[in-house]
């Protein structure tokens, strides 16, 4: 249903993790490269700080315009170790980063939207976030991909 070539190949990743408590104690940076149109995945990686013990935590993950995710059940995290994290499905359309698709996400979609007449309120940033199918274009594409995924509403 996606987009097989998308124009942003690379793109930066957020971890947090929690304890078990559900106490977020680190938040870790990295970025996710897309693996090609055979896959339609993308992987990545982040470094976790050297005083992260071994144990078991919560990780969520964010990356921008998409809604953060928590990872199914406990991780075990083993230090000084590569910690494969499952894969998982993000949610499009978190147009302006709050962690939550709404009627402001939609209002911005629809500023960049053309197909038949242009744009009436876009410039290249905004075109950028609203651009869900990572297509090149603000259209039909990308507004009915905000429709399904509107279901979700809040991220974890």
């Amino acid at each position: 249903d996606g987009n097989l070539n998308p124009l942003r190949t690379t793109r930066s990743l957020t971890v947090e993790i929690y304890n078990t408590s559900g106490t977020l104690i680190n938040t870790s940076t990295g970025s996710v490269t897309y693996s090609g149109s055979q896959t339609g995945v993308f992987n990545g990686n982040a470094t976790l700080p050297g005083t992260l013990s071994s144990g078991n935590y919560l990780v969520k993950i964010k990356t921008p315009y998409y809604l953060r995710r928590l990872l199914p059940g406990f991780m075990t995290l083993t230090k000084g170790q590569i910690n494969n994290a499952p894969e998982t499905s993000l949610i499009a359309g978190d147009v302006n980063n709050d962690n939550t698709l709404t009627v402001a996400d939609y209002d911005l979609i629809m500023d960049c939207y053309s197909d038949l007449a242009p744009a009436k309120n876009c410039d290249a940033n905004k075109k950028a976030s609203t651009d869900i199918s990572d297509d090149g274009k603000v259209n039909y594409d990308d507004y009915n991909l905000f429709l399904r995924e509107l279901s979700v509403q809040i991220g974890d």
